[in-house]
């Protein structure tokens, strides 16, 4: 049984990393994935549209089993700081996801925290982002977990100053240009309540497939590279980040699995095992490495946790950074 009160935690109050555990491997994402199909069936048509959307967040029900794991476990990562935020606070949270998919990611940390009250977001700019919005409310909306449209640019204006404890935004930022993360940034931190926390991941570059062109990824505009790049966008708007990392351990891109199973099949194989593509650990930041990983066939999601002091610190203003 995994011990909470060895999380690695943040000591706000001094903005240094306190000591602890990390969180070492991520659950089997297979009976999940399972157990959410069964509960969350979707009808043939609308199954239709979202094996052509082919996204990973799109609905269990339609995401391949090698795929499932990669957004499943940045979400069980999520949901073990948003568990010991509360813990921090002493109460439950109220928490924002921005980019929310089809919404199971959202229904999963929900059921996992069920004393908080959850909003999953979407920006909303053509009808395909509105029917993936509607499968979210009418499939996995419940008590405690609604879901709204929203811009990232313009969350303050959308809920208020200091209206959550917690911000959510797993593979979300890599959409985003680069020029808006500061507004990002800027909105999330504003939209915090003091001791709030703001928990990120995205792709990270190396064995993500980014060549001198950009992001082979269709619909990624920005990935990066190592942890100074996550560092810089994050530290001039959040008092304390810590940068981790959820590392597949599967000596391949999770997104190049197909590489994999063509030499197997070679060998006889006849199906890849889809077991190997499930092997995660999560990583403490003061472990890694800004350059080259130490296993360089292994590939990683860069996982943010930034935080504000327990002070009012308003970070809507002109646009004024603090001091690095």
């Amino acid at each position: 049984m995994l011990r909470m009160d060895k999380i690695v935690g943040l000591d706000i109050s001094t903005k240094k990393l306190t000591k602890g555990n990390v969180f070492g491997s991520l659950p089997d994402a297979r009976p999940i994935q399972k157990d959410l199909a069964s509960r969350f069936p979707l009808d043939a048509g609308r199954l239709g549209k979202f094996k052509q959307r082919g996204e990973g967040r799109s609905h269990p029900v339609a995401t391949p089993e090698s795929l499932f794991p990669y957004y499943l476990n940045n979400y069980e990562v999520a949901r073990r700081h948003l568990e010991s935020l509360s813990r921090e606070l002493n109460r439950p949270l109220r928490i924002l996801e921005v980019g929310c998919g089809a919404g199971w990611g959202s229904r999963f940390l929900s059921e996992s925290l069920p004393d908080s009250d959850i909003v999953a977001t979407n920006r909303v700019v053509n009808g395909k982002d509105k029917d993936v919005l509607d499968t979210a409310r009418t499939s996995f909306g419940k008590e405690g977990l609604i879901f709204e449209e929203a811009d990232a640019t313009k969350l303050a204006e959308r809920f208020g100053k200091e209206s959550f404890d917690a911000v959510v935004m797993l593979e979300v930022i890599e959409h985003i240009p680069k020029e808006l993360h500061d507004d990002v940034a800027r909105q999330v931190s504003s939209i915090l309540k003091p001791g709030g926390a703001f928990l990120m991941s995205t792709p990270a570059a190396e064995g993500y497939g980014v060549t001198t062109s950009g992001p082979q990824s269709k619909g990624h505009v920005w990935v990066y590279g190592n942890r100074p790049d996550v560092s810089d966008d994050l530290s001039p708007r959040f008092d304390v980040v810590e940068i981790n990392r959820i590392v597949s351990k599967t000596h391949t891109s999770t997104f190049g699995r197909n590489v994999i199973r063509e030499g197997l099949l070679a060998f006889g194989f006849v199906k890849a095992p889809e077991s190997m593509f499930s092997q995660y650990t999560y990583e403490q930041g003061d472990a890694l490495t800004d350059e080259k990983h130490a296993r360089e066939k292994d590939t990683y999601a860069w996982f943010a946790v930034a935080k504000k002091l327990k002070t009012s610190n308003d970070s809507t203003g002109s646009g004024q950074q603090k001091a690095g």
